[in-house]
């Protein structure tokens, strides 16, 4: 019973990590596509600011 009980903490401990990572890898790629929005306004405003020149 207790390597029943061990295995379920590993596979808990398992799925924490996991649910982590995901979560890591989910704000690092809202926050290049929020720097990527960020670039393109910026590159938009530049040209509509050389069109007006």
């Amino acid at each position: 019973m207790f390597k029943q009980i061990k295995l379920l903490y590993l596979l808990a401990e398992a799925l924490n990590a996991g649910q982590r990572a995901a979560k890591n890898v989910k704000v690092a790629t809202s926050k290049k596509f929020q720097d990527a929005q960020h670039a393109g306004e910026n590159l938009r405003q530049k040209v509509s600011g050389s069109v007006n020149d």
